[in-house]
């Protein structure tokens, strides 16, 4: 096929296995536009990380992993660029941990990225092969779950080849290898050593699995005898050959005798019960049919030019992680990156004549080359020594960033005017989401939260202690009052993990890992400062950039620190600051008062008459779980019916009663209502909401903060006269999706970047004025109108080019729009609030 005739096309691509070449391989060809199948033999993705038992047979078998299998690179040189294998709290966190911890972090990427619903598992491909005719893929696969499993035939634009090379065990030759009777196997089939106890085990293979496969062994085995091709001991081996009596080095084998005994080249002979041979795999392709284009054999295959693209299929066939010597992850994104970028016509590739002219070199000089170790072969892929190597021109031929982990933080000596240094207030869904986008635009950020882990309100906090200490208002019980689609960023599904709270409105603590593994996708953990209050923000008025003083919380004497920054964006949220309202007598009623804020677990409730103040969502939801514990329980609410939500349960439940608000506290405990019910109390639990709260904001009187509004804020985003470098995300109280947050985020990240322009300080001035003129203009409105209204599903207020509440964001910053279907479904689980607060989520 001509190098160029897939060129500036959106591609039907296949890639051929699951494992961390087809996953980055996937991803990468997504983020060009590509449309994309992934086909996996296996019943879950891993490729050779999926750890499989051999008790079927080893032809069944593609892993071989064993089961004490540790990385044997550090984390950081086993992670792909924007996806940090940062340990991860009750897993296992060593530094070079085990196999299923990398499996895990395979697991983890593919969600981040979407991936799962792109892969058909136990899809075994039988053909790959070109359609002379169009010049696309034919490609058939069965299914694996039966032995008659049904056939597919399909037909790609581009084939991706991602199956790894090891699964097909290599053998050596060796004379009277056939003869000899004993037990010989691969290590591809090697999984614990307890079949081995007391035995005499010779070793094959001086390079990673042998020598450590040899040393698990000398636990159980009597004897280990590790054979390797070198001369002298390789330096490897000089300490455990030293260390241990009962393992020993030979040269390697001359001659297996029919008897048992093993030969060696240094003359040295054992009889031996088992040979395992860690001699390595060969490539293997058996699907792959090029009509003789592409040869494979044990040791190669080719012609690949960069061991990525047969020149005269390119670019439509392509293969990832050939290599075999020393392959960081980092060297696979780039092949992913590169082909993604050729077949979506963002790069070219050379004519297939020159192409092969530089397979050709490559072949000329790889003769003349000395052998080398594995440093040699790791500095030569790193770029240490020379620069003219794979990693570095598979590297520039798409651009791949490799950034340390500490140059993603940019110093703030080397700041341009558009890339700042930029403080997030708090750790919360809004301050991750803040902190996410400022990066993709290049800026420094810092995030600093007063609490020592991340969630904001969704990081779980007793009340036991004093109330003044304790940020977050969820109560034990909580789960979630919208589905899961709607609590998710754009790019970051909050899709059920196995073994986690998979319901379609989980709990708390399932909102709280997610964003745990939102920080951890995208690096955001290193950025955190935790346990750091900030105890002021103000502007330096001779440079116009923010002084911003925090101080260690850990300690009552914590030290102050102070520091610069070009921008800050407020992330705090706004559900911490009880709001309680003004009763007659409430100062004198001597029994317990306590606000929703505090509240945990009904236990503490037993017995009691419970007034529960507050007909919003948490009211109601509390109320109805403090039946299952109180003696009665009355919600009072401002409404003068009863709320269409509380018919039925009121109807349902004798000791559950609705009144009015109430009008009056008595110190003997009666609690007076507007409808003149009364009841004596033992508890009055207000329900009834917060107020906005920033302590540590100095604007010289500019922004004006009340209980129930802050301003003047353009969009609720950003002070006009103090625009663009101090903003708020996820002031709006009444109705918020996350995507919210992320549009809001997206905007002052591009804006403080220069990609986006904000009107001038009369014309946002104007509008706020123009909002606040026409909220005054209308009438009350319930969470289904408000709903409607932020969805733009209903009328709602016009503002400028004639835009919406929450699209409008969008508008901003080239946001996606809320689709129609997600409108329609979560108007629908709103009504069902209303219609069944008991049970919507279980509908």
């Amino acid at each position: 096929m001509a190098v160029d005739t897939l060129q500036s096309s959106k591609l039907y691509v296949c890639v051929v296995g699951a494992g961390a070449s087809g996953l980055v391989s996937a991803r990468e060809l997504l983020r060009e536009g590509h449309s994309v199948v992934v086909l996996e033999q296996n019943h879950d993705l891993g490729g050779q990380w999926l750890y499989q038992d051999v008790g079927a047979g080893a032809a069944t078998v593609h892993s071989s992993v064993y089961a004490s299998l540790r990385v044997n690179a550090p984390r950081a040189s086993m992670e792909f660029t924007d996806f940090m294998f940062s340990p991860v709290e009750g897993r296992d966190t060593r530094n070079f941990p085990g196999h299923r911890e990398f499996f895990l972090y395979l697991k983890d990427f593919a969600r981040c990225f979407g991936l799962n619903e792109l892969i058909r598992f136990n899809t075994e491909v039988v053909h790959v092969g070109m359609a002379a005719a169009t010049g696309k893929w034919i490609v058939r696969s069965r299914e694996r779950r039966t032995d008659e499993g049904e056939f597919m035939e399909e037909i790609f634009d581009a084939v991706v080849i991602a199956t790894g090379h090891f699964s097909l065990p290599r053998l050596p030759k060796i004379k009277g290898m056939e003869e000899w009777k004993k037990k010989q196997l691969h290590s591809h089939v090697y999984r614990v050593p307890e079949p081995f106890q007391d035995e005499v085990v010779v070793v094959i293979g001086g390079s990673i699995s042998g020598p450590e496969i040899a040393l698990e062994l000398l636990h159980v085995a009597k004897e280990v005898h590790i054979s390797t091709k070198h001369v002298e001991i390789p330096q490897q081996l000089v300490k455990p050959v030293s260390k241990y009596a009962h393992l020993l080095w030979h040269q390697e084998i001359e001659l297996l005798c029919e008897d048992g005994t093993v030969v060696f080249a240094d003359g040295s002979s054992v009889v031996a019960d088992i040979i395992l041979y860690c001699t390595g795999y060969s490539y293997s392709f058996p699907f792959l049919d090029t009509k003789g284009v592409i040869h494979v054999d044990e040791k190669r295959i080719g012609p690949l030019y960069e061991h990525t693209f047969p020149p005269s299929l390119a670019p439509s066939l392509s293969f990832v992680g050939i290599p075999n010597k020393f392959i960081i992850f980092r060297f696979l994104e780039s092949q992913a990156r590169w082909i993604a970028q050729v077949l979506s016509g963002k790069r070219k590739l050379p004519s297939v004549d020159e192409m092969m002219k530089a397979i050709e070199e490559d072949q000329r000089l790889q003769k003349l080359e000395e052998p080398k170790n594995t440093i040699q072969v790791a500095t030569e892929i790193l770029e240490v020594e020379t620069r003219d190597h794979l990693f570095e021109k598979v590297k520039h031929a798409c651009c791949l960033s490799l950034r340390s982990k500490q140059s993603r933080i940019m110093a703030v000596d080397t700041l341009q005017s558009s890339k700042l240094y930029v403080c997030v207030v708090g750790a919360g869904a809004s301050g991750l989401v803040s902190a996410r986008e400022l990066l993709r635009e290049g800026h420094s950020v810092v995030v600093l939260e007063q609490n020592h882990n991340l969630g904001g309100q969704w990081l779980y906090q007793d009340a036991a202690s004093a109330t003044a200490t304790v940020h977050s208002s969820v109560y034990a019980s909580l789960r979630l009052n919208a589905p899961r689609i709607y609590m998710e960023f754009t790019d970051f599904m909050f899709t059920p993990v196995e073994g986690r709270d998979t319901r379609n409105f989980p709990g708390h603590r399932e909102l709280f890992l997610y964003l745990k593994d939102f920080a951890r996708c995208f690096g955001l953990n290193e950025l955190i400062r935790f346990n750091t209050e900030v105890v002021h923000v103000g502007m330096a008025a001779a440079t116009g950039k923010w002084i911003v003083r925090s101080r260690d919380r850990r300690t009552d004497d914590g030290e102050i620190v102070e520091e610069i920054f070009d921008a800050v964006v407020v992330a705090t949220g706004h559900f911490f600051l009880p709001r309680l309202p003004k009763i007659k007598g409430m100062e004198e009623w001597k029994r317990k008062q306590l606000h929703s804020h505090v509240y945990r677990v009904p236990e503490p409730f037993q017995d009691e008459v419970v007034v529960v103040v507050g007909g919003s969502i948490s009211g109601p939801e509390i109320a109805l779980e403090l039946l299952h514990v109180a003696k009665e329980v009355h919600i009072s609410t401002k409404h003068v019916e009863i709320p269409h939500k509380l018919v039925k349960p009121v109807s349902k439940y004798a000791h559950l009663l609705w009144h009015q608000e109430i009008e009056l506290l008595c110190e003997d405990g009666t609690v007076v209502f507007a409808d003149d019910s009364s009841v004596v109390a033992d508890t009055i639990l207000y329900c009834t909401g917060y107020s906005y709260s920033f302590p540590f904001l100095d604007t010289k009187g500019i922004i004006h903060v009340d209980e129930n509004r802050i301003g003047p804020l353009y969009e609720h985003t950003f002070p006009p006269s103090l625009a663009p470098s101090l903003s708020f995300v996820g002031i709006p109280n009444k109705f918020v999706i996350f995507r919210f947050l992320e549009s809001q985020a997206r905007w002052i990240a591009q804006v403080l970047s220069g990609k986006r322009k904000l009107p001038s300080v009369d014309e946002m001035m104007k509008a706020i004025e123009e909002v606040q003129r026409l909220q005054k203009l209308e009438e009350p409105k319930n969470i289904i109108q408000v709903a409607a209204e932020i969805l733009e599903v209903m009328a709602s207020i016009e503002v400028s080019n004639n835009s919406y509440y929450y699209d409008r964001y969008g508008d901003q910053c080239d946001f996606p729009h809320l689709e129609d279907w997600r409108k329609e479904i979560l108007l629908h689980y709103l009504e069902n609030v209303i219609n069944n607060i008991e049970t919507f989520r279980e509908e």
